[in-house]
């Protein structure tokens, strides 16, 4: 007979482990599951279904989730670890997904399928989006990392934002997610025009930081605010942004400093 733990989660976060209890294995978790901020190698003794959230973060010697719970009912936490894969993450997250900062990951190759919360995969060592979901309910934020491409970006994100400020090496809008419902950030790039950006954006869009030699490329409609670099304020006054693209909120000319 299967061993449940009804009404209560199970959390064993802080406690220097370096390998999990072998107990817990065949048991159901019908809460959250949390082995946060230890010293683990490994995941295994960890439970096959975890009906409440899964933490597995700040565990730095951890190099693969092999033996991670099959079946995760909320959000799936695994930054800050030392993996470079992810390889044996559940396809399917009911929840968000959590693989950031994890500086040893440079591609998405292998993980979740379907996510029914939001991917932050922000601030790491991607290379490449390959492997990320098609399409996602909320956020997908892979800001700050090394893509030189967004191929392989989901085609739809049903409600939330795309971020992908704060990579360098990026120098194209090529690939990026279209239609989108919330705000577009590209930030912080390589960006010299914002050709493949969507044409309708229903949060605000922002692409300050960029060494921008035109906008050609900048969406028809933006339901919030444009926000630009101040150096661009003579370049691209507000009358000649307004004569490009619909803005329903304001036009904002904002300081790099947040990107230095």
């Amino acid at each position: 007979m299967k061993k449940v733990i009804n009404g209560y989660g199970v959390y064993l976060q802080r406690l220097f482990l370096k390998e999990l209890p072998d107990f817990l294995f065949d048991v159901e978790i019908s809460s959250e599951f949390d082995c946060s901020n230890n010293n683990l190698t490994s995941l295994k003794g960890c439970p096959r279904v975890v009906n409440g959230g899964f933490y597995c973060d700040s565990n730095p010697d951890l190099t693969s989730l092999e033996g991670c719970p099959e079946i995760v009912g909320e959000d799936f936490i695994c930054w800050a670890t030392g993996i470079d894969s992810l390889k044996y993450a559940p396809k399917h997250i009911y929840g968000s997904f959590h693989c950031n900062r994890n500086i040893n990951l440079i591609n998405l190759t292998n993980g979740p399928t379907t996510v029914g919360g939001g991917y932050y995969a922000q601030m790491g060592s991607l290379k490449s989006l390959e492997g990320a979901p098609v399409a996602i309910t909320g956020n997908m934020d892979c800001s700050f990392n090394k893509l030189t491409s967004l191929k392989w970006a989901p085609t739809t994100i049903h409600n939330g934002y795309f971020n992908c400020e704060g990579n360098k090496l990026l120098k194209s809008l090529k690939h990026a997610t279209v239609p989108i419902k919330g705000s577009f950030h590209c930030g912080g790039c390589d960006l010299s025009n914002l050709v493949g950006a969507p044409e309708r954006v229903k949060g605000s869009f922002t692409c300050e930081n960029n060494p921008l030699l035109s906008l050609d490329g900048i969406p028809k409609i933006i339901d919030g605010d444009f926000v630009i670099s101040t150096k661009f304020r003579e370049k691209f006054p507000p009358k000649y942004i307004q004569s490009l693209c619909y803005i329903g909120g304001g036009i904002t000319y904002q300081n790099d400093s947040a990107f230095l």
